[in-house]
């Protein structure tokens, strides 16, 4: 079929986008931390199964140094960057949570030449630039309404925010831990979705220790006890972690990586639409502009990652492609 990979990435980003509202609409009935250890369990259950189903086994093999990689990258991304997200998109609601996590391939890219030593070119800078400039314009912004928290003071907002980038340097920072983790060198040593295993196993175990250290227990047993909760948890690990995932990976097949992740990045566009409907946000014309703004810069910087190039792809830029592909698969299990 014709533009199959990229009605795969839009069907991916809707998903991610309903997704995130119903892990926000959770959360406000049982708690940001309630609803990243629930979700973090059962994904972790359901991609124990799947890898039992299609490699033969529940748990990958891997080095004992790619296992510390992918453990931490677990605990840094899903457990303490996600526990981040969830408590700004509790606190100012999914719309501008997302957009804030738009900052990440920003910061992946800043932490990628620290640690890894990739190469930030021209339009990968100025991709940047432009996303914090939209993103500070949205958030800027006085115009507009937002009908998620109507009694959010100004410091609460100020902590979300903080929380929020917080959590798109979590997800960052557990990219970059799961590239070095996955890969020996040049040699791929596990693959996207036994990297996947690892991080949302190492996750769900770290959440619920993390849990029963600050006593949260009964949170958490009165959280599963919620019905109406539990169903809204259970739809979204359904849209996001699964169905959303693999339309992922069909579009990173069949459609050009960087077209791919470019459409997969519209998730903030695609929210204006959906907070409208869900809880009555009208932001203003600034907002809505500084919210094109920074998906078009994130499409920039995620363009040069994929390899835009006039000339066509070469064999170098290929592997490269594939490469990111891989990395992107592991990096995206849980969004939505």
């Amino acid at each position: 079929m014709r533009f199959e990979g990229e009605a795969a990435a839009i069907g991916a980003a809707l998903l991610w986008a309903f997704g995130g509202l119903l892990f926000a609409t959770a959360g406000r009935r049982i708690g940001s931390a309630t609803v990243n250890e629930i979700r973090l369990s059962i994904a972790s259950v359901l991609l124990l199964v799947l890898h039992l189903g299609v490699a033969g086994t529940a748990f990958p093999e891997v080095s004992d140094r790619g296992m510390v990689l992918l453990v931490a990258s677990g605990i840094v991304g899903l457990t303490l960057g996600d526990l981040c997200l969830f408590h700004c998109s509790v606190a100012i609601g999914p719309r501008l949570a997302a957009l804030l996590m738009a900052t990440s391939p920003a910061m992946a890219g800043v932490l990628g030449w620290l640690f890894i030593g990739e190469v930030l070119g021209p339009a990968a800078l100025a991709g940047m630039a432009v996303t914090m400039t939209g993103v500070v314009a949205v958030i800027q912004e006085r115009r507009g309404r937002d009908e998620w928290r109507a009694d959010l003071s100004p410091e609460q907002r100020r902590l979300a925010i903080v929380t929020g980038l917080l959590g798109a340097l979590g997800q960052a920072g557990g990219g970059v831990l799961s590239k070095l983790g996955m890969y020996e060198g040049s040699i791929q040593a596990v693959d996207a979705f036994g990297a996947t295993v690892i991080r949302v196993g190492a996750a769900a175990v770290a959440a619920l220790v993390l849990g029963v250290v600050a006593g949260r227990g009964r949170a958490l047993v009165a959280g599963l006890r919620d019905r109406q909760a539990m169903r809204l948890v259970l739809v979204a690990v359904v849209l996001g972690p699964t169905v959303g995932v693999w339309l992922s990976q069909v579009a990173f097949a069949k459609a050009d990586v960087a077209v791919a992740q470019t459409l997969l990045s519209l998730v903030p566009v695609i929210m204006l639409p959906i907070a409208r409907v869900a809880y009555g946000a009208r932001p203003g014309p600034m907002a809505i502009l500084g919210t094109l703004v920074a998906v078009g810069g994130t499409a920039l910087l995620l363009g040069q990652a994929g390899g835009w190039s006039g000339n066509g792809f070469g064999e170098r830029i290929r592997a490269r492609c594939l490469w990111s592909k891989r990395v992107g698969r592991a990096q995206q299990p849980l969004q939505g």
